[in-house]
């Protein structure tokens, strides 16, 4: 569509008018200076946009897992986790009786090792027995 405007300078016989067209436009030295600085403005802001998306993801991958992993948890009814297990050790039936804290269920019954069979003389010594034990062999749960 063109525009047409009307100037009043000219003789009455010649009309003066402009309209609009798309024309090719050679970059003087200030637009080219311009446009580079949109150029890099732009670019950075890209960049910015480009690493916040990139932690944006991130988390969501992180959520999508840990949802998964409840989802899961869920639909078994528990997950495992580290508990501070009650140890009874019969040094007269020569068995070492790991149970579950909550339900009370035996999770292992072993034999005493040869180290194990010695009952400790002292109180103390018994606390520092149970430490030595937990630290050298650690539970299993025997299904």
């Amino acid at each position: 569509m063109t525009k047409k405007k009307e100037e009043v300078v000219a003789p009455a016989h010649i009309a003066n008018t402009t309209e609009k067209r798309r024309l090719f436009h050679e970059f003087t030295f200030d637009d080219i200076n311009t446009l580079n600085a949109k150029v890099t403005e732009l670019t950075k802001k890209k960049e910015e946009f480009s690493e916040e998306a990139k932690l944006h993801a991130s988390i969501a991958k992180g959520a999508e897992c840990e949802i998964k992993k409840t989802l899961q948890a869920l639909d078994e009814g528990g997950e495992e986790r580290e508990m501070e297990c009650p140890v009874i050790i019969d040094y007269k039936e020569g068995t070492y009786t790991v149970k579950h804290p909550e339900t009370d269920v035996v999770v292992e019954t072993r034999p005493l090792k040869t180290e194990e069979r010695q009952e400790p003389l002292f109180k103390e010594e018994q606390g520092a027995n149970e430490m030595m034990d937990a630290a050298v062999g650690g539970t299993t749960v025997e299904e």
